[in-house]
């Protein structure tokens, strides 16, 4: 397994454009996680995501929209 901050990926559900979906382990819980790895000439990228983060953030818990749990560098 690898590991990417606190959780441990598994194996991969799907792939996309701006990132890949994995089944994730953190301490008891599985979670599907977007993992998305940003290089440092992508700053346009990281201010969009920035603003996704925060927007998500605004919008609380609702079963038709992704959860928001962690960005890390």
């Amino acid at each position: 397994l690898r590991r990417v901050g606190k959780y441990e990926l598994g194996f991969k559900l799907g792939e996309g454009k701006e990132g890949t979906c994995y089944l994730a382990t953190k301490g008891p819980q599985e979670y599907c996680v977007k993992i998305i790895f940003l290089t440092e000439n992508h700053l346009r990228k990281r201010e969009r995501f920035h603003n996704e983060i925060e927007a998500l953030k605004c919008l609380g818990s609702h079963p038709n929209i992704i959860a928001f749990h962690e960005a890390f560098r």
